[in-house]
């Protein structure tokens, strides 16, 4: 006992000391992490109530979030930032306090819904059903466990993809379905109403063979998705979160571990107080499948390049959200370690790619390629958190994706122009560059910015010696 207490007291001395001494960026993080949380929150609300206006609160929020990381990628920051100290403090202790207290609040919640035995399936609205709803399996992330079975009994996941079967005929699955504008949503904009896409999905589970145009029925992403699960499923293992865990936990052990001492325990808070985080994982949304690919990936790329570019590969392998970074983890490699290296990386990352795609591509090119594209291709509804809820919350009458596209892409090329430039200086810009153009995207959801911080976190906290800090402009 009296070992215990020991420890007890030496683990509170050493959380304390830590809030104490914390650099004003890091303390700057967390602050400003309230109002990705209150985005998230706005965001709920706006779908609880109905109430578009909502999305553009909290796109707005969004938006002063991001820009908000990108100050606290640049290392000047801590410098200018000592000024304000006797303010900062005080609200970076009340802002790890009210984290630690949603993260409490919402785990004792959605724990005390579960042990009562409410379901998903409960009859009469309520806020309980609308948050266990929330942890429900999405139609990607049902298609990514056909895929895996597909795979298993021997078919090929991108031609057995059925979006039907895989949420189990459910009369309430509607929900979860991706609709398309084309037949009998041709004309709803900026979304069909429940009631058509109710009236839709109970007329299709009648006849699960025949998909309707009006759902998108493809499995949308590379090979890797599912092939992570196929060996937990091999083993009769069929919750997803298992393997979520075998991938995730491992991964941020490692990088807390790799983080120098003195530093661990913001990174521990990071991960422990990002809501996004853990309601991701207990939502089993495959969008956490690549983080720890893209984490370690990110971390090692200037010291261990062979295991950094192989890991970037099962990450593009995995889902397209990935493919945004790789231009900036080339420049980084490039400007820091060499041509000789970046070209080398680019060529492993590429061959982890082809070799993990191969078999299904040379099954069907046109199918695999077509799959993979879909989100990219077919006649999606325009939905998210960016500049798209404009358009969604009825402000701005346009129903193309035409200019969003177009902007999409002048961020994306103007991000790369920018760290071409400043990489060596600002190194750690690069994973905020990579999602910051999804802000202008036809389709901006909540996931695509989820992990970014503790991205940025974790590569503050092991940051490498970089060049002196250039003028921005």
């Amino acid at each position: 006992m009296k070992f215990l207490l020991t420890k007890a007291r030496k683990l509170f001395s050493d959380i304390k000391n830590a809030i104490n001494t914390a650099p004003p960026r890091i303390q700057l993080f967390f602050i400003v992490n309230l109002l990705k949380l209150t985005s998230y929150v706005v965001d709920w609300l706006a779908s609880l109530l109905n109430f578009q206006p909502l999305s553009t609160v909290s796109s707005i929020i969004l938006i002063l979030w991001l820009g908000a990381m990108l100050i606290i990628a640049l290392p000047q920051t801590d410098a200018l930032l000592t000024a304000i100290q006797h303010w900062l403090k005080p609200v970076w202790r009340i802002s790890i306090t009210i984290l630690a207290i949603v993260i409490s609040i919402e785990t004792l919640a959605i724990g005390a819904i579960y042990i009562s035995g409410i379901t998903a399936h409960t009859s009469q609205p309520s806020t309980a059903h609308t948050i266990i709803d929330a942890f429900t399996y999405s139609d990607a992330t049902a298609l990514t466990i056909q895929a895996a079975d597909n795979l298993l009994d021997g078919k090929n996941p991108y031609a057995y993809a059925n979006i039907i079967t895989a949420l189990e005929s459910s009369p309430e699955a509607y929900e979860k379905l991706t609709p398309l504008r084309t037949g009998s949503f041709a004309n709803s904009f900026p979304y069909p109403t429940e009631e058509k896409l109710k009236t839709v999905w109970l007329s299709t589970i009648t006849n699960p063979n025949v998909i309707p145009s009006e759902i998108e029925s493809k499995f949308s992403y590379p090979a890797g998705a599912f092939l992570l699960l196929v060996p937990l499923k091999a083993l009769g293992i069929n919750d997803l979160r298992v393997t979520l865990i075998i991938l995730l936990i491992p991964t941020l052990l490692y990088t807390v571990m790799k983080t120098p001492s003195h530093k661990r325990w913001y990174l521990i808070f990071g991960i422990l107080l990002s809501v996004e985080l853990w309601n991701t994982f207990f939502a089993s949304d495959t969008r956490l499948l690549y983080l720890p690919f893209i984490l370690t990936s990110w971390l090692l790329a200037q010291k261990h390049s062979w295991l950094s570019a192989i890991l970037m590969g099962i990450a593009i392998a995995t889902k397209q959200n990935a493919w945004f970074f790789l231009p900036f983890y080339f420049i980084l490699i490039w400007q820091t370690t060499g041509r000789h290296i970046a070209l080398r990386s680019i060529a492993i990352t590429l061959s982890v790619f082809i070799i993990t795609n191969a078999p299904f591509i040379v099954a069907d090119p046109k199918l695999w390629l077509s799959s993979i594209m879909a989100p990219m291709t077919d006649k999606l509804f325009p939905m998210g958190n960016g500049l798209i809820s404009l358009v969604t919350s009825g402000l701005v009458p346009l129903n193309s994706s035409t200019l969003f596209s177009l902007l999409e892409m002048l961020a994306f090329v103007g991000g790369i122009i920018w760290y071409v430039r400043y990489a060596r200086h600002y190194p750690h810009t690069g994973p905020l560059l990579a999602v910051i153009p999804i802000f202008f995207a036809w389709r901006s959801l909540w996931g695509y910015f989820y992990f970014v911080d503790i991205i940025l976190l974790a590569a503050i906290l092991n940051q490498e010696q970089c060049h002196a800090p250039k003028p921005l402009i």
